[in-house]
């Protein structure tokens, strides 16, 4: 699945194959993104605010997002980003995931 230039919420879901989702704009947005055999790229906006739970059952995570976090490890992150209300869902049950800032 391959999406580029949203400025909404995005649901994106995979059973079998990549994922890379490149500038979400919403300041705001829902974003569910799950796969359950491959990796997934997110480019959010340096703007977003909101909560982050990023997780693979079987691979890394890797994000340059500046979050308070509340946990962190080479499978998990969870936390927060600024003080908006958006939500920012990423998982993956074989796979890497990178989240970055754009």
């Amino acid at each position: 699945i391959y999406v580029d230039n949203v400025s909404g919420s995005v649901q994106a879901v995979s059973t079998s194959g990549d994922i890379r989702l490149q500038a979400l704009t919403a300041k705001e947005g829902d974003f569910d993104i799950e796969s359950v055999s491959g990796d997934i790229t997110a480019e959010i906006s340096s703007n977003f605010g909101g909560s982050v739970a990023i997780s693979t059952s079987s691979g890394t995570v890797s994000s340059r997002l500046n979050a308070d976090l509340d946990s962190h490890s080479d499978s998990r992150i969870q936390g927060r980003v600024g003080a908006g209300k958006g939500r920012l869902s990423v998982s993956s049950a074989s796979g890497d995931i990178t989240v970055d800032n754009f």
